[in-house]
């Protein structure tokens, strides 16, 4: 599956470029938690691997592929249950 995982309030995204089924469901069920709990402004996308950022999303958009890592690190900093990258 290819995707991205936006944070909107930050104007960052991460791409995931062909993840398993599997992995694709563990980081929407993580990211749907997350947001749940904290209300940051995440989402994902699905999107073909020759798609635009600025087409997609417009302007001023940064790519930072340890985004995933960051959320889940602080999610789990603040006391919730653990979840697994």
């Amino acid at each position: 599956m290819n995707f991205i995982l936006r944070d909107n309030k930050n104007k960052v995204y991460q791409s995931f470029w062909g993840e398993s089924k599997e992995n694709e469901q563990r980081i929407a069920q993580n990211t749907k938690t997350i947001y749940l709990k904290t209300k940051q402004h995440l989402i994902i996308n699905y999107v073909t691997p020759n798609f635009d950022i600025e087409e997609h999303l417009g302007t001023g958009w940064k790519n930072d592929q340890e985004l995933y890592n960051r959320l889940i690190d602080h999610y789990n900093s603040l006391e919730y249950e653990n979840l697994k990258p």
